[in-house]
Parts: structure tokens; sequence; C-alpha cells
């Protein structure tokens, strides 16, 4: 029996001090991961309203983050 391909959406908070940095953990989180960031966002806490900070795919590459929209 041939395999299936899935794909799944799940949402991993990150804590960090600015846009940047959030960028950069969420690329090594995916690169570890094997998965892709399609979307960062930022969402204060107790609000229902969130800020897009990426739209795109978010790659690192010797240390250095790769945005692509």
């Amino acid at each position: 029996m041939k395999e299936r391909r899935y794909y799944t959406t799940f949402i991993k908070p990150i804590y960090a001090r600015n846009d940047n940095e959030a960028k950069v953990l969420a690329a090594k989180f995916a690169k570890e991961t094997g998965s892709v960031v399609t979307e960062l966002t930022e969402q204060l806490f107790g609000t229902l309203q969130s800020r897009v900070v990426h739209s795109g795919s978010l790659t690192i590459f010797e240390n250095h983050i790769i945005e692509t929209t």
C-alpha cells in the first residue's frame, strides 16, 4: 500500500523580546523539527487581536534569516 502525505497546522507560542528575535526563534524551531513557518503573529496577553509580524516562509541558513513572501 502506498503511503499518503499529510500536512498539519499547529500553533506554538514563542516568547521573545522583539520581532527579529521571534523570527530567529521560529526559524530555528522549524529547522529542528523539519517544519515550515508560514506566518508569525504577535498576540498580546489577554487580547483577541493579533498583529502579523511576517507572512511567508522563514528559513535560517548559517545563522542568517531568509524571509520570503
